[in-house]
């Protein structure tokens, strides 16, 4: 499947992650589709964002660093009715890419044929393209639901080396799976506001997601070189459709707010433990995402100083992800820091997040992963259908 990508927002990536009881009606928040119905029936949001991320990959034997940079969303969040709202966008759901050599260990090839160098090579990954809609049918109560379109390709190639010999040909096989599937997501929150002059507030929300349909065509080839002439053994030779299916996942938190702080918890569980492919067993395990945060605004209304409007953020993560190498389960954790930058007489803000993690171990002849991820968002607000009187 790839690399999944986390799927909340750069307002909520300065904060480890929690989403699910933010209500905001500066930004989007796709991860609870509930929470749509927070802007007002003229305010439409444009929330857009890339990532850069910087890698060090370590074994027990060498270290390697590596860097990339793509968009990580772009989403627009508009009003439906007064007691409701919607949000379309797309972003990456899952992304492969790997680049790495080996050579041939066992004595008799190498005695019969020579030292074999392999390279492997992964590339592609599946993108996630979103509608939603939400209505608030109470007024401490909203509901929403997500319809999510996969789509995509991963490719993986193998490419083998034969040292000079006029026996053996060199060859490439090249794997490739066309991905489609529908994912829903629905979500509730729960807001309960407190009367005094900070404003305070509790939210809770939860989601629910599933995949109803999921399925994937895969595609093989196999090419040889032998005495520099390129020979197609076979192209597309075997073609297989197979239906998958993916767990659920369930998630939920809990926000507090008022006029400076907002703090807050999310947990996420799936479990991943019956997850086939092409009809073999993946050997993953249930997964887990745990997140907390904070944010603090001195002066949200302070024309005077600008520091003052600034949303200085703070969080933390921990994650098991399903992946379970050489018995040892392979755990992600880190800490994160944000801004949110106001504009000038406007309700759009820039937001800026960074994230230093640890992912994976040494043992077991296992690589580790140590990365800083810096992501680039704005979230650009603006009041449609209203005719303006006074600037």
């Amino acid at each position: 499947m790839g690399d999944f990508v986390a799927g909340y927002y750069s307002r909520s990536a300065g904060m480890g992650g929690v989403a699910q009881g933010m209500r905001d009606g500066r930004s989007v928040n796709p991860s609870n589709p509930a929470s749509f119905t927070t802007p007002d029936s003229f305010t439409f949001v444009l929330d857009l964002a890339m990532r850069v991320d910087a890698r060090n990959y370590t074994s027990a034997s060498a270290s390697k660093p590596d860097a990339s940079a793509s968009v990580h969303h772009i989403a627009i969040q508009f009003p439906v009715t007064r007691w409701g709202g919607g949000a379309l966008g797309v972003q990456p759901y899952t992304q492969t890419g790997y680049d790495f050599t080996r050579y041939e260990t066992d004595q008799r090839l190498i005695s019969d044929i020579g030292r074999i160098r392999y390279h492997h090579r992964g590339s592609g990954g599946i993108n996630d393209a979103f509608i939603g809609l939400a209505g608030k049918p109470l007024s401490f109560f909203s509901l929403g639901v997500n319809a999510h379109f996969l789509f995509g390709s991963i490719n993986h190639q193998q490419d083998g080396y034969i040292p000079t010999n006029r026996y053996y040909a060199d060859f490439t096989y090249t794997n490739r799976s066309v991905v489609r599937g529908m994912r829903m997501s629905a979500g509730a929150q729960f807001h309960f506001a407190f009367a005094s002059e900070q404003a305070r507030q509790l939210n809770v929300g939860f989601t629910y997601d599933f995949y109803p349909v999921f399925s994937v065509d895969n595609r093989l080839e196999l090419k040889q070189v032998y005495l520099n002439q390129e020979l197609s053994v076979a192209r597309n030779y075997q073609r297989v459709h197979r239906s998958l299916r993916l767990p659920p996942r369930y998630s939920g938190g809990v926000a507090y707010q008022d006029a400076q702080w907002l703090v807050g918890g999310d947990f996420a569980y799936q479990d991943w433990t019956g997850f086939s492919l092409y009809g073999a067993d993946e050997h993953m395990g249930k997964s887990f995402d745990a997140s907390i945060g904070v944010q603090w605004q001195p002066n949200g209304t302070d024309l005077r100083s600008y520091a003052k409007r600034i949303q200085y953020r703070l969080g933390a993560y921990y994650s098991r992800t399903p992946v379970v190498l050489a018995s040892e389960k392979i755990n992600d954790m880190g800490i994160t820091v944000g801004f949110g930058l106001p504009y000038r007489r406007s309700y759009s803000l820039a937001n800026l997040a960074l994230a230093v993690g640890v992912r994976g171990t040494k043992a077991k002849a296992l690589v580790r992963e140590t990365y800083i991820r810096l992501t680039l968002g704005v979230s650009l607000n603006d009041f449609w259908f209203v005719k303006r009187q006074y600037d």
